[in-house]
């Protein structure tokens, strides 16, 4: 629980006034979207786990288009193969049922990684900094593409 101050700041000094001296200053350049030129190490690392994300979309897609509905009429979840009149029912299986929460948890994932680059991008301070701040949030964004992908992959091999 956070200690009453009597009335006064937090942020105040000993006697209730705010701190006396040199005033510090900081570039405060707002800056756009990096120069097309400039491909950088985090450019680079985002065009690959956009092709990663396209790459489950459209794993996740065929896998549900293929689906069938399993013994209790349950749509997605297993796939279903026949041979010479006998058929086969293996799952689990990355369709509807397994695959719209996936798709689900990615899509405000993205959003938020986007807002935060584009934060990163406008927000005053060097390039280094803003750099670094970028590639994390590229890199988190990474892992949440990166651990469906392999899930799925893996299911649907594994199903089959």
């Amino acid at each position: 629980m956070a200690r009453p101050t009597g009335g006064r700041r937090a942020d105040a000094g000993p006697a209730g006034r705010r701190p006396q001296g040199a005033v510090r200053n900081a570039p405060s350049a707002r800056r756009a979207w990096p120069r097309a030129g400039s491909l950088t190490t985090t450019a680079r690392l985002t065009l690959l786990l956009l092709a990663q994300a396209a790459a489950l979309v459209v794993l996740l897609t065929v896998a549900a288009a293929v689906a069938s509905p399993d013994d209790m009429g349950r749509a997605g979840r297993p796939v279903t193969a026949a041979c010479r009149g006998a058929s086969e029912a293996y799952g689990p299986w990355p369709g509807l049922h397994y695959g719209l929460p996936a798709l689900a948890s990615l899509a405000p994932s993205t959003a938020a990684c986007a807002w935060s680059l584009l934060r990163i991008a406008r927000r005053p301070g060097d390039d280094r900094t803003r750099r670094d701040r970028a590639l994390a949030i590229v890199g988190a964004w990474g892992l949440l593409v990166s651990a469906p992908l392999l899930g799925t992959a893996s299911t649907a091999s594994g199903a089959l």
